[in-house]
């Protein structure tokens, strides 16, 4: 098995937003939000972002996206793996690139968004140092519910 990680691969866009939309579809409902992004998912590096995605056997079987702000932080968003390749610590791979690349890129902070019920998902993200602080509901994600930041 040959397993690579990218960063802004355009060719992997579609999967990229299809992966998403997989794990969006399966807890919850895609928003308007999910459907301007899917339109169009190279705004994420037009912007200053990065997308990440992950192959094996040069299929794309996980993202997850380093979104800038316009105050200068990155989001982590958007992270999923494919459902027959969860468990197998490639989430865990993903989360560590992109810690890796905002130290690379200087960064001293981000945060992510979630839901309290993403608890396979909160246990990764603390496991790596991410701390809970907030929980309102977001202003423009019906499903996020939680904000967690990590200090690099």
């Amino acid at each position: 098995m040959q397993k690579q990680i990218y960063i802004n691969n355009t060719e992997h866009l579609r999967d990229f937003i299809q992966l998403n939309e997989d794990w969006i579809k399966k807890h919850y409902a895609l928003e308007d939000v999910d459907r301007r992004l899917a339109a169009n998912p190279a705004k994420i590096i037009n912007r200053g972002g990065y997308v990440i995605t992950m192959t094996l056997n040069n299929t794309v079987i996980g993202c997850c996206a380093l979104i800038k702000h316009s105050h200068g932080i990155f989001e982590i968003a958007r992270m999923t793996v494919a459902e027959e390749h969860q468990s197998r610590g490639y989430g865990q791979e993903l989360l560590s690139y992109a810690l890796h690349k905002l130290k690379e890129l200087g960064e001293h902070r981000t945060f992510l968004l979630t839901n309290i019920e993403q608890k396979t998902a909160i246990a990764l993200y603390k496991k790596n140092g991410f701390k809970v602080i907030s929980y309102e509901q977001h202003p423009i994600y019906a499903r996020c519910n939680m904000v967690m930041e990590h200090w690099l």
